[in-house]
């Protein structure tokens, strides 16, 4: 079986905050590049992805593509600090689930993970062809956001 959360971000202390907060609620493996998370995908798919969209090297976007070519059971909600609806609707129509801003609400983007973990298949595997399904979701930008590296980041 698969590792529950995959994340997928090039910046070190948000893969390390992201990790602290999620691992109590599944299995949590992180890679640094999209290449690096297109290889554990390959060797034991996730269920759930969380994918930065701006990276060095290859982008969200092209990893977003890469593994909806390759499986069709991974839920992945992209992370970016652009808020741009155009690219949010690209995301969505490239078959993320969901779409969130950074700085990010951690309380929401827990609850998120848990509900995708919720409904994301088992055991993930490689499927070509199998349909995704899209939730358009709005962000949080509320009250209790923490930037990553601020003072109330978790630790």
């Amino acid at each position: 079986m698969g590792h529950d959360i995959l994340i997928v971000d090039d910046d070190p202390d948000i893969r390390g905050m992201m990790v602290r907060f999620l691992e109590t609620i599944g299995e949590v493996s992180v890679a640094a590049t999209g290449e690096e998370a297109l290889r554990l995908i390959a060797a034991r798919p996730p269920r759930l992805m969380l994918l930065d969209v701006v990276m060095p090297g290859m982008s969200g976007i092209e990893v977003l593509k890469a593994a909806r070519d390759s499986t069709g059971e991974i839920t992945i909600i992209m992370l970016t600090s652009e808020d741009d609806v155009g690219l949010a609707k690209q995301c969505l129509e490239l078959g993320a689930a969901e779409y969130v801003t950074k700085p990010f609400n951690w309380r929401e983007l827990k609850e998120k993970v848990k509900r995708s973990l919720k409904d994301a298949p088992r055991d993930a595997k490689l499927a070509s062809g199998l349909p995704w399904r899209t939730v358009v979701s709005p962000d949080p930008t509320e009250a209790g956001t923490i930037e990553p590296g601020g003072s109330g980041s978790p630790k």
